[in-house]
């Protein structure tokens, strides 16, 4: 008997979101062995120096190089060198230097790493920094993970804020994809504080998971496992923005407001949006025809179905986020206002099954999850109930 899917929320563990994660990180690995090594002669040579590394590692060591995989530095580049996008060679470089200096941080390698062409800097996230490198010079992973070039030790920088054990606010982010935008309203996703304090991000931020963590504890283990880090894109005081890639497991990208309830749904959002990706790379979900477009519960342009699946596994959590505050008289949802967001979101819920019950065409795991959102979003209804209209 096949394990449930638990793609929406789990019931009882992580153990689901483990899976989905690892199918991901399992086909990456995949690709990558079927890469064919072509370039220049340095860049080829340290991409084979890092392989030389992982092979051994990956049947000694597996969880420690799937936790490195894991590391959206590494991720992102390392699957747009596998999906041969533009740059590929470039993204190959990068990738595996920052996966070699991921090793050398958990004091994997046997002997020190020589490099011949270094990208321009590492983000090495078990260690919080970041790396500025002279592409020109060799550099030297040290058994300890140190950097060195020209027998000196590289300068280094603060990369991130914890905000939990395995969550951090980005200081720095080297997403290729971060300027590239889908949605209308926005332009892009470019890393930008806008002009408030690391510390009031961090409290925001932590504040939102302190909630998640009351109000849907399960999920909050999940993000645990689904988040690495959480990339600041400015603030507004009027909108939210929120982003994130297919390409770029383990990173969201979330804009500051001053309202507690936006940052906590642009969290859970944009979560689930990374565990839907996740599975996106091993299993369509929808055989729809990706040209096809559907008028969407939440944006304004018209969106293939896969956009409004998407829009609907993200949203049912939010209700059932507000459904729990609401039971537990949370003096945040006393508000008619926020009484008509929790109705929006109803609407939303129940627009979007609607749209794919008649047009879905889904694969077998697909079937599964439109099941999970019929059922918990009739659990978010009932629970919703005693709000006036909501259901």
């Amino acid at each position: 008997m096949s394990e449930p899917l638990e793609l929406t929320l789990p019931s009882v563990d992580v153990r689901a979101v483990r899976r989905h994660l690892g199918a991901a990180l399992g086909k990456l690995v995949r690709d990558l062995q079927r890469l064919p090594l072509r370039g220049d002669a340095a860049e080829m040579s340290d991409a084979r120096a890092v392989l030389g590394v992982l092979g051994p590692l990956s049947r000694g060591q597996p969880g420690l190089v799937w936790s490195a995989l894991r590391r959206p530095s590494i991720y992102v580049h390392l699957r747009l060198a596998a999906d041969a996008m533009p740059g590929a060679a470039d993204h190959l470089r990068v990738g595996l230097a920052t996966l070699a200096a991921e090793l050398g941080a958990s004091a994997a390698l046997e002997t020190p790493l020589r490099l011949e062409r270094p990208p321009s800097r590492l983000i090495v996230r078990s260690r919080r920094e970041v790396a500025t490198l002279d592409p020109a010079l060799p550099l030297t992973i040290g058994r300890d993970g140190s950097l060195s070039q020209g027998g000196r030790a590289c300068e280094t920088a603060v990369a991130f804020e914890p905000l939990s054990p395995s969550i951090a606010l980005a200081l720095v982010d080297d997403n290729p994809l971060s300027s590239y935008e889908a949605h209308p309203d926005k332009a892009g996703s470019e890393l930008d504080l806008g002009g408030a304090a690391p510390a009031r991000w961090v409290a925001s931020l932590r504040d939102a998971l302190a909630r998640i963590e009351r109000y849907l504890p399960l999920h909050r283990q999940e993000l645990e496992v689904v988040l690495s880090e959480i990339v600041p894109v400015g603030t507004d005081d009027e909108r939210h923005l929120s982003a994130s890639y297919r390409e770029a497991l383990g990173v969201i990208y979330v804009s500051l407001h001053p309202d507690p309830l936006t940052m906590t749904e642009a969290v859970v959002h944009e979560a689930q949006h990374n565990k839907l990706n996740a599975v996106l790379t091993v299993d369509p979900l929808l055989e729809n025809d990706p040209t096809e477009r559907y008028r969407s519960p939440v944006r304004p342009d018209p969106r293939p179905l896969l956009g409004v699946l998407l829009a609907v596994h993200a949203f049912v959590p939010v209700a059932l986020l507000y459904a729990a505050m609401h039971e537990a008289a949370d003096p945040l949802v006393g508000s008619e206002r926020v009484r008509e967001r929790m109705r929006q979101i109803v609407r939303i819920n129940q627009e979007g099954l609607e749209l794919l019950e008649a047009h879905a065409r889904p694969s077998s795991s697909g079937r599964e999850l439109l099941g999970e959102l019929r059922a918990l979003h009739g659990q978010g209804v009932r629970r919703l109930a005693a709000l006036s209209g909501a259901a």
